[in-house]
């Protein structure tokens, strides 16, 4: 007889269905057993510290010893995306724990924007020996999708009442982006939790919804803006730096930097934000607003970082 599929009309053989979990923090840890109990998982993503927690079967809920393990007996890959921030230092144990869990077997593939000296040589050390380094675009980093411009809002004077008026300047002058420049959706980066949340109203207000996604705010919040992104029920989000990496929103054409990233990887950071748009193939523009001679000099700085950083 024939088999089912061949050249007697029967339908071809469906593939197999491949299922995804994801384990993050912030997440009831019941939660996370109850998926693990329910069906194998072939593709899992999470952050150091669940799954280590997961793999040693610790603070899963349920009676002592009833909590549900996640086995890597079979895995074959393991990624490490972001890996600058990984192997920072504030995820050193939970990695090197989740590693020595791994079957010896294993192939690794660490992906991230920048790839300082450091990070090499960490990498060297964590990963097993005879690790084969693959490097892409060595001569520099580079954002050949992006088209990066600025726009001076005027000198910051000292004082808070002065600061207060920087402030207003610079959101006017982002206004003045988003009426003037043809976008899908608009990034907009802050420092601050509260000016961003103050901003979202601000720009809503005038006619471009906006949401405002910011770690302050709690996973639930977060959930919903990104869920109103996707669906484009709002033009803009605006965001501190916890949506510069891991992010991506398709029709996000347009960045916009109204204040400067701070802290020791502040090059880096910059190149992050720039990079959630000009994404697979597509064109996008970045705008950082400056307020004056003085940031204009320090953002100048921060690009010069960032090509010795990469």
């Amino acid at each position: 007889g024939e088999e089912e599929g061949g050249e007697g009309g029967g339908q071809p053989p469906r593939a197999p269905s491949l299922e995804c979990a994801a384990f993050v923090g912030g997440v009831p840890h019941a939660r996370d057993a109850e998926r693990l109990r329910r069906a194998p998982c072939h593709i899992v993503c999470g952050t150091p510290g669940r799954l280590r927690a997961l793999l040693e079967g610790s603070s899963t809920g349920g009676a002592p010893g009833g909590g549900a393990r996640l086995c890597v007996d079979f895995v074959q890959l393991l990624v490490l995306d972001e890996a600058d921030r990984l192997l920072e230092g504030g995820f050193d144990a939970d990695l090197a724990a989740v590693l020595r869990a791994l079957p010896r077997r294993l192939q690794t593939a660490s992906f991230s924007a920048t790839y300082p000296p450091a990070l090499r040589e960490r990498l060297r050390r964590l990963l097993r020996p005879g690790a084969q380094e693959v490097l892409l675009c060595e001569d520099g980093l580079r954002l050949p999708a992006v088209r990066h411009f600025y726009l001076d809002a005027g000198d910051a004077v000292a004082g808070t009442a002065a600061g207060a008026a920087a402030g207003g300047r610079k959101a006017a002058a982002l206004l003045r982006v988003l009426r003037s420049v043809a976008f899908h959706q608009a990034l907009v980066f802050l420092n601050q939790p509260v000016s961003a949340l103050a901003l979202a109203e601000e720009l809503s207000e005038a006619g471009f919804p906006a949401q405002c996604v910011a770690a302050a705010h709690g996973p639930r919040l977060r959930a919903q803006a990104m869920r109103a992104a996707r669906d484009f029920r709002v033009r803009v989000l605006v965001a501190t730096d916890l949506l510069a990496r891991g992010v991506d929103l398709s029709r996000t054409n347009l960045v916009v930097n109204l204040d400067l990233p701070g802290g020791p990887h502040a090059g880096e950071t910059l190149v992050h934000r720039l990079g959630r748009t000009g994404r697979f193939g597509a064109r996008g523009v970045a705008v950082s607003v400056v307020g004056g001679a003085a940031e204009l000099a320090r953002l100048r700085e921060l690009l010069r970082m960032a090509e010795r950083e990469g």
